[in-house]
């Protein structure tokens, strides 16, 4: 459904543009280009992961960091990509809670040293609990 939607808006801005190229000065038409081409960037929903395989995958970055299992700049990056993965999922499927916020708090700090990401770990495996 969330394809469908994104190629009737996508179809709505050419069409706009089409119907409107002659009467709006140029500067329009370029705003509503990368307006436009927001939308173009595809968001496929086979590669996207569900809510709850977001939080599965999470938890397994969060147990390696726990576990040693890699050297620190793989397990930084493991688990920021399940945090990232499981901040789109909590976006694409509308939810707003703690795990989702703990998600994209841990994004916007940035890479941490692994000693705090034990503590994120840990402080992760928490709030997932269920």
């Amino acid at each position: 459904m969330l394809r469908t939607s994104r190629v009737v808006l996508r179809f709505d801005c050419f069409k706009m543009l089409y119907k409107k190229k002659l009467q709006v000065p140029a500067a329009f038409i370029v705003f509503t280009l990368q307006a436009c081409s927001l939308l173009i960037v595809p968001l496929r929903a086979d590669a996207e992961l569900l809510y709850p395989q977001a939080i599965l995958k999470a938890k397994e970055a969060a147990d390696s960091v726990l576990s040693r299992t890699g050297t620190e700049g793989c397990l930084q990056g493991k688990l920021m990509n399940a945090m990232v993965a499981l901040s789109y999922s909590c976006d694409a499927s509308g939810k707003k809670n703690n795990v989702c916020n703990f998600a994209d708090n841990f994004i916007t700090a940035g890479v941490l040293p692994l000693a705090q990401m034990d503590d994120a770990s840990q402080q992760f495996l928490k709030l997932s609990a269920f």
